[in-house]
């Protein structure tokens, strides 16, 4: 410091005075005999040297005290008397072998250049423990200009020596801190030399240390990638910090990538080199580029699959789809992403699907359902299977979706079903057409044998006296044989194939009104009402008479039979042409049909009649008449309300 270099500086001056006055040329011009000490002193160079925290000693060239000021007696807790005239060693300040030791090697130089700074020496204390010193030296010479005596100024380092052993024990656990971490940690000065390495270099690299130490830094990065270090090393040097990857190069080159991150070594607020701490990723990068092969195979098969494939979250978001999906959708993958279901989809389907995927996510056991699904404007038949996507940690947070288009499949599956129960009805219908035609050939003898027994006794009775009576209950049961005999022939022309073309045409008006006429009295007592609309109007049709009958009779007798008897019903047939065709609505308000029913109604034999109430033929047979005409039969009911069957049949013979 300043003040403290003028102290010194004025020092010197006194001790300079000092020396003439040991030289015998005190202030009154008297001498002292050589050797011995000043008995006055100069009264501002010992203020001066006495102000001193520093101990300041004189002594002649063979080491013997001449002067010491106060900061040197407190030191030692010695008197004056006791110290001058005597050495260093015998006053017990310092060992005899420390002091002729430093002595011989200090005096030359001393005498060469006439200082000599921070001499570094042992103390010791009364004791006996050792302090460290350091020693600033200065020859004072005579009159004549000879070496004379030394003067020194003394200031103990104990602290300061405390304070390095400190840091040297502080750096030592620091560097063994250093050694034990498994990244490498290397310093650099500006030209990128490489200044320290920890014990890393050889467990990543296989490079000894001192290999390392020395050389260029960048002469570890691999060829293809060591311009960007030297870019990222100019950032660092300029006070920026990095991070970044790179390959570097080790024994039998060895490549191994790291992570690094770099950042500026300054020393008095000026940049002089860089601090680099790598750390090894290779097994990350491996990992990384297995797990980008496993992902291109993946994305291969979903996009080359050609099912539907997303993913999707709890809020029914898209988070992936392949290119199938998009492109039945009608766009690309990046088109749908972040959109939800109901973007896509109507809001019934939407809501459905987007039930299923919660469902999933929430229990995370996965579903499979067939299901028509809203796709590119049309409604398509979709086999669905839903698996839930679980994070990291095995929880369940969206859903993944493979939906196969089995539409034209599940078409075609229907038809087949559709062929067999059309097999089945042909067959049973077979079987119905022979049983009929055995029971009506059986039926047909003994019922031309009654029929001609009754006629023959009528005749025989009316020939003679009979009573009416007799008469009319024979009559009566010649009209009912007649009447089963008609069953019998129907059930004869239901056996047997159609005859060809038909030649008569008949008026709907008509027969509607005869067999109304003949259910009347049923429909009375099951409380229901029969009427007609329209029908005057109709044109005739070309179809067999009977047939017309048992459709009309089949249909009306269902209704009939449907009432319930408690409360007035109403069953009405309704009709109106187009020129082409006639169109027939048999309606009523018996209840209509169950939904699980609605589909069977036209199966042979299917009845939700009571046991013995009804054969389950009378509608297979309506259906049958119809497509003979050519003409379609459809019905429709709305269960809880009534049932409504809508028979079309052709204007013309077809």
């Amino acid at each position: 410091m300043p003040d403290l270099e003028k102290t010194r500086s004025e020092l010197l001056a006194e001790i300079a005075q000092l020396r003439r006055r040991l030289a015998g040329e005190d202030a009154t011009g008297s001498a002292n005999g050589p050797g011995d000490a000043p008995t006055a002193r100069s009264s501002y160079a010992e203020r001066l040297l006495d102000a001193l925290p520093e101990a300041v000693s004189v002594t002649d060239l063979d080491g013997r005290i001449c002067y010491v000021n106060h900061a040197f007696l407190r030191n030692m807790d010695l008197g004056e008397d006791c110290i001058v005239g005597k050495t260093f060693p015998e006053i017990g300040v310092v060992e005899a072998t420390q002091f002729y030791a430093v002595h011989e090697q200090v005096m030359p130089q001393l005498l060469a250049q006439g200082t000599v700074r921070e001499v570094e020496t042992l103390g010791l204390n009364p004791d006996g423990s050792r302090f460290a010193v350091l020693v600033d030296l200065s020859l004072l010479r005579d009159a004549a200009g000879e070496p004379s005596h030394v003067a020194a100024l003394v200031r103990q380092v104990k602290d300061l020596r405390e304070t390095e052993y400190a840091l040297m024990h502080s750096e030592q656990k620091y560097r063994d801190i250093v050694d034990t971490v498994a990244d490498l940690i290397l310093a650099f000065d500006r030209d990128g030399t490489v200044l320290s390495v920890n014990s890393a270099a050889k467990t990543m690299l296989g490079l000894d240390p001192n290999e390392v130490i020395g050389r260029c830094g960048t002469d570890l990065v691999f060829d293809e990638h060591r311009a960007s270090v030297e870019a990222q090393i100019e950032r660092v040097l300029r006070g920026q910090s990095v991070q970044a990857e790179t390959v570097l190069v080790g024994r039998e080159n060895r490549l191994v990538h790291v992570e690094y991150r770099c950042s500026p070594l300054v020393e008095d607020g000026r940049v002089v080199g860089g601090r680099v701490i790598a750390w090894d990723i290779t097994r990350r990068k491996r990992l990384e580029c297995e797990l980008k092969a496993s992902e291109e195979r993946y994305r291969t098969l979903v996009e080359s699959a050609g099912e539907t494939i997303a993913a999707v979250d709890e809020s029914g978001t898209f988070l992936f789809l392949n290119s199938t999906a998009a492109g039945r959708l009608g766009g690309r993958p990046a088109d749908f992403v972040g959109k939800t279901m109901w973007d896509l989809f109507p809001a019934e389907i939407a809501d459905r699907q987007a039930a299923s995927i919660r469902q999933v996510i929430r229990t995370g056991e996965g579903s499979n359902a067939v299901s028509l699904t809203f796709v590119g404007g049309e409604m398509r038949w979709y086999n669905t299977t839903i698996q839930p996507l679980r994070d990291s940690g095995n929880k369940a947070t969206a859903a993944l979706i493979i939906a196969r288009d089995i539409h034209e499949f599940k078409k075609t599956k229907d038809e087949l079903d559709a062929y067999r129960e059309q097999m089945i009805r042909a067959e049973q219908l077979a079987s119905l057409g022979t049983l009929s035609a055995t029971l009506s050939h059986e039926l047909t003898q003994p019922l031309t044998v009654i029929r001609l027994s009754i006629q023959n006794a009528l005749e025989d009775l009316e020939s003679g006296s009979c009573p009416p009576r007799v008469v009319e209950d024979l009559k009566d049961g010649l009209a009912e044989v007649a009447s089963v005999t008609a069953i019998a022939e129907r059930f004869r022309g239901f056996a047997r194939r159609s005859s060809g073309k038909v030649v008569e045409t008949i008026s709907i008006h008509e027969t509607v009104g005869k067999v109304m006429r003949l259910l009347r009295e049923s429909a009375q007592q099951a409380c229901i009402v029969l009427e007609t609309q329209g029908l005057e109007a109709l044109p005739p049709v070309p179809m067999h008479e009977k047939g017309l009958e048992q459709l009309v009779f089949a249909i009306t007798q269902n209704a009939i039979q449907a009432a319930d008897g408690q409360r007035r019903r109403r069953f009405t047939i309704a009709g109106h042409s187009d020129g082409h065709w006639i169109e027939l609505l048999f309606s009523d308000d018996c209840g209509g049909i169950a939904p699980e029913n609605l589909g069977r109604v036209f199966e042979p034999f299917f009845s939700t009649k009571p046991m013995g109430q009804g054969t389950g033929l009378g509608l297979c047979i309506v259906q049958q008449i119809v497509s003979r005409t050519r003409g379609q039969i459809h019905v429709e009911s709305d269960f809880g309300r009534g049932t409504t069957f809508r028979v079309s049949l052709p204007v013309e013979e077809m």
